[in-house]
């Protein structure tokens, strides 16, 4: 989903072209359906920053995630455990029985800490939501990929789509997304050159 400069770049750089067809969307359905993707992402974007924010001011109240550590004195390795299921997992036996009953007593304190400052900040809503849009924005850019361009600038939006969507972004430079990136700054020249 993109290296977020080379991203934002791009993403204007789309939005003045297809601003500058003027009456173009109006006759090409995959600008229209661009125009539709590129404002999802532009919401999910922004809800991911508020809710890794909301995390971070989350984190920052309790403490951690709720997670155990079930220290074991016979082994130096530690295990963790996020749920009840994974306790009876890493602790299995009779002879472990009030060390599963503790650990899962304590999992439930840390998860009411975590919930009560969850409904506090509304964290968990604001995650859903970005769920509920990238699942927009994955649709969105699907009807888009599937509708024929009728210009040069419909052929842009849709790679632009594909590069956003597809893109990890984990490693800057790593083939082919400069190389696409490259060929959909071509595509742009040349529609816009061949308006003037």
């Amino acid at each position: 989903m993109g290296d977020s400069e080379n991203s934002r770049t791009l993403s204007k750089i789309m939005q003045r072209h297809i601003l500058a067809t003027g009456a173009e969307p109006h006759t090409d359905v995959a600008l229209t359906l661009w125009t539709e993707w590129f404002m999802l992402r532009e919401r999910r974007e922004a809800l991911s920053v508020k809710q890794q924010a909301m995390e971070t001011r989350l984190l920052a109240m309790v403490g951690s995630n709720p997670i155990i550590d079930l220290a074991n004195p016979d082994d130096e390795a530690s295990a963790f455990a996020a749920t009840d299921d994974e306790i009876d997992t890493l602790l299995p036996g009779e002879d472990m029985a009030e060390t599963r009953r503790r650990a899962k007593a304590r999992l439930g304190e840390l998860r009411s800490e975590w919930d009560a400052a969850d409904d506090q900040i509304g964290y968990s809503r604001t995650h859903q939501e970005e769920l509920d849009v990238m699942h927009a924005e994955l649709a969105a850019a699907r009807r888009l990929w599937m509708v024929p361009a009728g210009t040069i600038a419909g052929v842009a939006a849709k790679l632009h789509s594909l590069i956003e969507w597809e893109d990890p972004g984990t490693t800057p430079g790593e083939s082919p997304w400069p190389e696409l990136r490259l060929v959909l700054g071509d595509l742009i020249e040349i529609g816009e050159l061949k308006r003037s």
